[in-house]
């Protein structure tokens, strides 16, 4: 019974060990991701600009989500598979919006980043040239 006893002792021992190695899980409002990208100047239609975020995460439970949309204010949509920091769009044709939410698994809780616009210079021919 003593070794079973001390085999016992030396697995919780273990159990805390890894979990204070990973931090502390998240809990209550998450951070508020930052948008520092310098894609906001206007962009020629077909450009596939990175955008990226910062966020002052120190704990683990942290799920990152970017969303884009058609306006400031929506509606949003998930990217699929777009989970981390930066973020590189596919061609784009119109002004899009994006912003980055931060996802507490341990409260459920979410923060979002403002909408952050990419203009597209979409230009069109009035007038079509005339053979002289």
């Amino acid at each position: 019974m003593r070794k079973l006893f001390t085999l016992g002792i030396v697995l919780s021992t273990l159990c805390l060990n890894i979990s204070d190695a990973l931090g502390q899980a998240c809990s209550g409002t998450p951070a508020t991701p930052t948008i520092t990208s310098t894609a906001l100047t206007t962009q020629c239609a077909g450009a596939t600009p990175t955008i990226t975020a910062v966020s002052n995460v120190t704990t683990t439970g942290n799920y990152f989500q970017w969303q884009s949309g058609p306006s400031a204010t929506g509606p949003w949509t998930n990217i699929a598979g777009a989970t981390a920091l930066s973020y590189t769009t596919p061609a784009l044709y119109s002004t899009t919006y994006y912003r980055m939410f931060d996802s507490c698994g341990g409260s459920g809780l979410k923060s979002f980043s403002a909408a952050y616009q990419v203009p597209i210079d979409v230009f069109s021919i009035s007038t079509q040239p005339q053979n002289t």
